[in-house]
């Protein structure tokens, strides 16, 4: 088997795996500052990172039991 299908077969099966609950994906947004700042205090008062607040909200807001990180 040559190494460029090999690639290819791996990139089809972990396509297709489900995902675990400890697998994390990256999502970039554009915040105006305002919001930006007001969230990093909130954070910083919480003794919190940003991600960790943002991760928490989301998760409460779409009901999902991760975010807690």
């Amino acid at each position: 088997m040559n190494s460029r299908y090999r690639k290819q077969t791996n990139q089809m099966s972990s396509r297709s795996r489900k995902p675990t609950s400890s697998r994390m994906k990256r999502l970039t947004l554009d915040l105006h500052e305002p919001l930006h700042r007001a969230i990093k205090k909130n954070a910083a008062e919480d003794g919190v990172t940003m991600a960790q607040k943002l991760r928490t909200l989301l998760s409460k807001h779409y009901r999902t039991s991760e975010g807690t990180s």
